[in-house]
């Protein structure tokens, strides 16, 4: 047995006692009293010499290799064996770092094993840092097992990790997913999938994670999703630790019918069996469906689907950005829009009130992939006599510009020889038929809201009793 001092960058020098226990070396670190390394040097040895000692501390000598060995089987998070094999593939491959000593691991060693993981291309910006994150939280834990006196990666410059690197994404065009939805090359399950994605704004996670007793179809007045669960049964992404906080979304009637053509036909034709309640919708190929789909058998499919369709990629996580656009170009409700997308107050379906889910369920009929934006915009009811009865509770959609200039902002396309004109027609001379197609191709264009409009050119939209207020352009 022996006293070793080592003199630490600042000056001061730390003890530590060390010994042979059962074969191997033994350190212990005392702190910077040489009485008290003294003390301790004679307690180890009475304990050795009568049985009574036990080796669970940690030597100052231990290798980055064994020390993460050690360190990773305790991490308990949700993510513990994604960081787990992260850092085995990225961090310990490297054998420079694994042997090199955890007291004398310097940030220039930190700097170094950042650059080598960039420069192998095989890790965006945002998975380095999540992996330096695990790292740092290794030799945090050093830091209180005694092993060394600070963290290396905390003193790392300003700028190398870049943690904010996430770009904004853009939303798929209505046009691009017309033309992926109703593309024939695309395989059934990959066709089931995009609809999932497009209609419903969840997750990818969400989606392979879907079971067929998660879709109760007899809800009114729209069917209902119950996303409470991801890959492999695993907790949602927003859960914590006070519970689960599941979500309830509409099904939208163009996704309703692919769900049951699915259901009755297209499952039995793929996996060569009758679909159970219990199967996962969109389940992966490998034992006859028996599982859901992994996260790279998921993107590897949409990325055949878009190439199939000829469409650019916008990143899977785009459907959901895309979703959540076209709903919010439907209402103001954007609160609305939040619940069914985000599951962070974990309210249940119980706690809607009859009214509230009515609402939900409007946002999500408004979801129109089949008439562009553009379109939309332009498809409002000239300045026409009578129509104002038909709204019982409405608001003002004010139409910027002057009388005349509000006339051509408004005016419909009407077919030639119907009695109408692109400046804005009288409405006396219109007939009762004519009228009737004009109000059918507007509520077909508004998600089948009431529109009233009244002869100066202000148009009145039925909303449930809800005012507010949008522009025309």
């Amino acid at each position: 047995m022996a006293i070793t001092p080592r003199k630490l960058a600042d000056g001061r020098t730390v003890y530590w006692i060390s010994f042979r226990h059962n074969g191997e070396r033994v350190f212990e670190r005392v702190g910077f009293d040489l009485r008290a390394a003294e003390r301790l040097h004679e307690k180890r040895k009475a304990e050795r010499k009568a049985g009574t000692f036990v080796a669970d501390r940690v030597s100052p000598l231990i290798k980055n290799g064994q020390w993460f060995a050690r360190y990773l089987p305790t991490r308990t998070n949700r993510a513990a064996e994604l960081d787990r094999n992260s850092v085995r593939d990225h961090v310990l491959s490297r054998e420079w770092f694994r042997l090199l000593g955890v007291a004398a691991t310097r940030p220039r060693d930190i700097e170094r094993l950042v650059k080598e993981i960039r420069a192998a291309g095989v890790l965006g910006e945002k998975s380095i840092t999540n992996v330096m994150s695990v790292v740092s939280q290794a030799f945090k834990r050093a830091v209180f097992e005694e092993i060394r006196s600070d963290n290396p990666c905390a003193a790392l410059p300003k700028g190398t990790l870049k943690r904010n690197t996430s770009k904004r994404r853009v939303p798929y065009l209505r046009a691009e997913v017309r033309q992926l939805l109703a593309c024939e090359d695309v395989l059934p399950s990959s066709r089931v999938w995009n609809h999932l994605a497009f209609y419903t704004g969840m997750r990818e996670g969400e989606i392979c994670g879907r079971r067929w007793r998660d879709w109760k179809r007899d809800e009114q007045p729209l069917g209902l999703l119950h996303v409470h669960s991801q890959y492999d049964d695993q907790p949602l992404k927003t859960d914590d630790q006070d519970g689960a906080r599941p979500r309830f979304v509409p099904v939208h009637p163009v996704l309703a019918a692919v769900l049951t053509e699915w259901w009755e036909t297209g499952f039995e034709l793929v996996h060569c069996r009758r679909p159970r309640e219990e199967d996962f919708i969109v389940p992966g190929m490998a034992n006859r469906g028996a599982r859901n789909i992994s996260r790279s058998g998921a993107y590897t499919a949409f990325q055949r689907s878009l190439e199939a369709a000829k469409v650019e990629n916008r990143t899977v996580h785009s459907t959901r950005h895309t979703f959540i656009s076209v709903a919010r170009s439907g209402t103001n409700r954007h609160d609305l829009v939040e619940r069914i997308t985000h599951n962070a107050k974990g309210t249940t379906l119980d706690d809607y009130t009859h009214e509230e889910w009515e609402s939900l369920c409007e946002i999500v009929t408004g979801v129109d992939y089949t008439v562009d934006r553009r379109v939309v915009s332009r498809l409002i009811l000239a300045p026409t006599q009578g129509l104002e009865t038909r709204s019982e509770s409405t608001h003002q959609l004010e139409i910027p510009g002057n009388p005349e200039e509000r006339r051509d902002r408004v005016a419909l396309d009407f077919p030639e020889g119907s009695g109408g004109n692109q400046g804005g027609v009288d409405a006396s001379r219109r007939s009762a038929e004519e009228r009737e197609q004009a109000w059918q191709r507007v509520m077909a264009a508004l998600g089948g809201r009431s529109v009233g409009v009244m002869a100066t050119g202000e148009v009145l939209v039925r909303r449930r009793g809800r005012k507010e207020t949008r522009n025309a352009g």
